[in-house]
């Protein structure tokens, strides 16, 4: 995205002139930033609790004049956000219209939003908490040649308290593995809301019989496909995405992948492939081999899990493909544990009762946690 300065020398001037006549509108446009009206926001006042508002089904709503300019043109109005205090240096984009001055956000979209600028600044204990952020409307002037225009509202601020029940956008991975029902299937996740989507995937053996990616629960909204003419399987560290026409995605065959697709290229990236995932400690001939673990599914989504006679005290973690060269989940690596304990250095989980019990690895999550239950 490109925004021109206005210098005000003959030499710009003439170049922008020259770039009007080069259009194909068949007309001359001079934008003149001194007949420019921004927008002109107003307060959703000084404090906002997002977990009551999201208990009730409100929302938070943005209501702003429409800015003018000198000329008919298409505006579109972004209301971003930021940190007080930042000076909109990483702003993140809550809602966005065109031709409408009032803008009602649902609390758990916002909540969404502003959890992810947030996680941008490297802030993760959010639930509960109170921030001071501001907002403002940013218009994008959308002109006849390659430039647009930013105009820049008034900034208004207000303390909000947020939620800890934090819904990321995702997409849905859908394919053979999970029936091609989208009520099973495994997500990508987005969460800073940069339209670059990562999550890790196992097919359980199932990925070479086909998979695609849509945008919502059903086959209503954008089907991310493959080439119609693309051989498999090939493995291939990147994969062209197309969103009209696209086949399913026949390119790979291992057990799991991460991987990252970005909305804007639509470029599936692998970023790590896995033969296996197995359980490995004392409780396997004193770490002496893996524990296969199955993929299963419950109401906090989909887990790797094993049941198992365990005693207090002792210690385990997973690891990848069978070697300590992959990803290890440890205490340090996952956002959460439950359950079960950690030794002093984090690099391992600690049994804290004797008996039977299921261990699950919640691995299709923004933020992973492993969860010890006693049968």
């Amino acid at each position: 995205m490109k925004y021109l300065k206005f210098i005000y020398t003959a030499f710009v001037a003439g170049a922008f002139l020259l770039s009007a006549c080069e259009t194909d509108l068949g007309n001359k446009v001079e934008y003149d930033p001194s007949q420019t009206v921004a927008s002109i926001l107003n307060g959703i006042g000084e404090s906002n609790d997002l977990g009551e508002a999201m208990e009730a089904g409100d929302s938070i709503v943005f209501s702003f004049t429409l800015p003018k300019v000198n000329y008919s043109a298409q505006i579109t109005n972004n209301i971003q956000a930021d940190l007080k205090g930042e000076n909109f240096s990483n702003p993140v984009i809550v809602s966005a219209t065109i031709d409408e001055d009032r803008v009602a956000v649902a609390a758990d979209e916002l909540n969404n939003s502003l959890a992810g600028l947030l996680g941008t600044y490297g802030i993760e204990e959010i639930a509960g908490e109170t921030f001071e952020f501001e907002f403002r409307i940013y218009s994008i002037l959308n002109s006849s040649g390659d430039f647009e225009y930013p105009i820049i509202s008034n900034v208004i601020s207000s303390e909000i308290t947020l939620s800890g029940e934090v819904e990321y956008p995702k997409l849905w991975v859908i394919g053979d593995y999970c029936g091609w029902s989208h009520d099973n299937s495994q997500f990508l996740y987005s969460e800073n809301n940069d339209g670059v989507y990562k999550g890790i995937i196992v097919f359980d053996g199932d990925a070479a019989n086909g998979f695609k990616l849509t945008s919502q629960g059903d086959w209503n909204g954008t089907e991310y496909g493959a080439e119609a003419e693309a051989e498999a399987p090939t493995e291939p560290a990147t994969l062209q995405l197309y969103t009209s026409g696209g086949t399913n995605i026949m390119d790979y065959g291992e057990y799991a992948y991460e991987f990252e697709l970005n909305t804007t290229t639509n470029i599936l990236r692998v970023l790590e492939t896995y033969t296996r995932w197995g359980l490995i400690g004392d409780m396997t001939n004193a770490w002496a081999y893996d524990l296969e673990m199955d993929l299963l599914q419950d109401n906090d989504g989909h887990y790797l899990g094993i049941t198992l006679d365990v005693e207090a005290g002792q210690e385990f973690k997973h690891r990848a493909n069978g070697d300590w060269v992959g990803l290890e989940v440890s205490p340090n690596s996952v956002d959460s544990y439950e359950g079960c304990g950690a030794t002093e250095n984090g690099s391992n989980f600690v049994i804290l009762n004797s008996g039977n019990c299921t261990i699950k690895w919640y691995f299709n999550k923004v933020k992973q946690k492993v969860v010890v239950t006693y049968n």
